[in-house]
């Protein structure tokens, strides 16, 4: 059952990240609540991958695993919390400025507890051929990626206000990391498939 779980969610979370790519290109306005819907489909599927990991670690390295768990329900609730707020076209349509960069930065701190998580799993992963060890280099590189994607994030927010050049660089960033998510479900569901 822990297998099959795996499985499921590795490609729930894979739609949901192959959704994102395709809206986050699509105007934002008509689109808002399809890329939200995939957020929350990313949020949930991960929380599945990252249960279905903490059974395969062993005993003696639980404790890890279960701070990986932890980390992905935070960031879970950040993203779920956020995608209801900007679903709805009132609020979000009636938001401040301030507001709504308060919104972004709580974003953030989600994906960098998602990045947490899958750095912890990761580090604890046995890695038994090349599939299952490039995945955990992908687990544990996450956390370097989401450093550097705040850095880069708050230095466009803060310094580049060139509309469409800022517009271009949030969508490039998203779509580095969907294609970075894609691979980790790609591999994660061929590391349950193969247990």
């Amino acid at each position: 059952m822990n297998k099959k779980i795996g499985m499921y969610a590795s490609i729930i979370t894979f739609l949901g990240a192959l959704c994102f790519t395709i809206f986050i290109l699509l105007d934002h306005n008509t689109f808002r609540i399809g890329n939200h819907l995939s957020c929350i489909l990313i949020a949930l599927g991960f929380i599945g991958m990252i249960c279905a990991y903490v059974t395969f670690v062993k005993d003696e390295n639980k404790s890890i695993s279960l701070i990986s768990f932890a980390f992905s329900i935070i960031y879970a609730i950040i993203i779920l919390i956020l995608c209801f707020i900007w679903i709805i076209p009132y609020q979000y349509s009636n938001l401040s400025s301030e507001a709504d960069g308060i919104l972004h930065s709580l974003e953030i701190l989600g994906y960098t507890f998602m990045a947490i998580s899958s750095f912890f799993i990761g580090i604890k992963l046995e890695a038994n051929n090349k599939s299952e060890l490039f995945l955990k280099i992908l687990f544990c590189f996450q956390i370097l990626f989401s450093v550097m994607w705040f850095v880069l994030l708050i230095t466009v927010k803060n310094y580049i206000y060139l509309g469409k050049i800022n517009s271009f660089v949030w969508i490039l960033m998203f779509e580095i990391w969907c294609v970075y998510i894609i691979l980790i479900c790609i591999f994660s569901y061929l590391y349950f498939k193969n247990k």
